[in-house]
């Protein structure tokens, strides 16, 4: 065979190669990026100057618990959930209770365990012995601390507008009769691991 047929046969594998990918890429992406350019920043001036208030900050439980997120604080008392499914009552800068919102045991903030444990996110107080918590995956949950229970009364399984939550993320209501609840999802698209793919 001659030379310049075995580098045709390489160039038009090549090409072939290529046309083969960018049609796998453009027909299973499920990215839809759009552009957007962020408007001019603000003059860091007033409750936007540079100040030095946080240096003051007093670090709590270093090392004890993971990932904390939307802190309930109220007097002494703090409320949170951590990154390992865990939902901590602190009192007085120590760990007083934990509890979680499934029976698992295996729940070590991994990738993999997640979506099946949760990360609890949201946090407030519904009434004098109960709190709200909005999980990522589970969906929106009242908790009494005291007893160690928990209720589910919005579950992740639940459409909204023929969709469903993929990503909860805040939460809050309006009084104690929970006739409003308001709450944040981030995407109905990836869960909380991949939602920077929205």
């Amino acid at each position: 065979m001659p030379a310049f047929c075995s580098s045709l046969s390489n160039l038009v594998l090549t090409i072939g190669v290529v046309l083969v990918g960018i049609f796998i890429v453009q027909h299973t992406s499920d990215f839809e990026a759009e552009e957007y350019s962020l408007p001019k920043p603000p003059k860091l001036e007033g409750p936007l100057a540079p100040n030095n208030h946080l240096r003051n900050a007093k670090l709590l439980l270093h090392g004890q618990i993971s990932g904390p997120e939307s802190i309930l604080a109220e007097g002494e008392t703090l409320y949170t959930g951590t990154w390992d499914a865990k939902l901590v009552k602190i009192v007085n800068g120590v760990v007083e209770k934990t509890m979680s919102l499934t029976k698992r045991t295996d729940c070590d903030g991994s990738f993999e365990s997640e979506p099946l444990c949760g990360r609890p996110l949201g946090i407030r107080r519904l009434n004098s012995q109960e709190l709200i918590v909005i999980d990522a995956y589970l969906g929106i949950f009242v908790v009494d601390f005291d007893k160690g229970i928990s209720r589910q009364v919005f579950s992740n399984e639940t459409e909204i507008g023929g969709k469903r939550s993929t990503f909860f993320n805040d939460v809050d209501i309006l009084d104690e009769d929970m006739d409003e609840i308001f709450f944040t999802v981030t995407s109905t698209k990836w869960d909380r691991r991949r939602f920077a793919y929205d």
